[in-house]
């Protein structure tokens, strides 16, 4: 176990690519009961984030095996004592903040750190047009709906004595069959008010037929989760 790691969820830009013309509306982060408690809007460009006090920790050219310009809320940094991330490789070390990150881009990770995008390109994208995790899964298995959540898709197989080790953290979201956002989801009980703590009655209908491994380290160690948006909270479950 290593106690005092740093962790960070790096928002930055599937393993399938989507529609260009698909509109990306919004970014917005945190599942909440109560719609004015979470919800929260995040930064687009740089000088949103600056404007909201960001920190600029790394950008292209840096070394660091990560693209774009990355930036942080200092005061949003958690420590997870919980699990042994260097053992789990969806988690990757980043040496600019001491910590493990996990990451996920939304457009074609090629033209980060080349030409970009165009103004034009952002105003009729939105946020970006596909999802593309720094390490994701090939595997997606079908689960629950919540609303406000979505339907959501994740590497649990539906089989009770699956491991829970090396298991992809997170979900993807979809809604009306597109693709409306993703979740992270870990293990431990992290400080912070954009984390979620789901229950285990929450996640025994989020997750079908979750793995015992599941439950037992909800009980045991608490989980934290982010539901991140692309377009609309606003869901219902058909």
């Amino acid at each position: 176990m290593i106690k005092g790691t740093i962790f960070f969820v790096c928002f930055i830009a599937l393993c399938v690519l989507l529609d260009a013309r698909q509109n990306f509306s919004h970014l917005r982060s945190t599942y909440t009961l109560i719609p004015i408690h979470g919800f929260h809007e995040l930064p687009r460009t740089s000088n949103e984030a600056f404007k909201q006090d960001y920190v600029k920790v790394g950008s292209c050219g840096d070394g660091s095996g990560f693209l774009g310009e990355r930036f942080i809320l200092p005061s949003k940094l958690s420590r997870n004592e919980f699990i042994n991330m260097e053992l789990n490789p969806y988690y990757q070390m980043d040496n600019a903040i001491n910590g493990h990150v996990t990451t996920a881009y939304f457009i074609d990770p090629d033209r980060i750190c080349t030409d970009g995008r165009s103004q034009i390109e952002f105003d009729s994208q939105g946020t970006g047009y596909t999802l593309i995790f720094q390490k994701g899964s090939n595997e997606w298995f079908e689960h629950g709906c919540w609303f406000n959540m979505g339907k959501h898709y994740a590497e649990f197989n539906h089989k009770r004595d699956q491991s829970c080790d090396m298991l992809f953290p997170g979900f993807i979201t979809y809604h009306n069959s597109m693709l409306h956002g993703f979740a992270w989801m870990h293990y431990g009980k992290l400080n912070g008010s954009r984390y979620e703590h789901p229950h285990k009655f929450m996640l025994s209908h989020i997750v079908k037929k979750g793995p015992r491994c599941l439950y037992k380290g909800e009980k045991t160690l608490g989980i934290s989760a982010m539901h991140i948006y692309f377009k609309s909270h606003k869901l219902m479950c058909q």
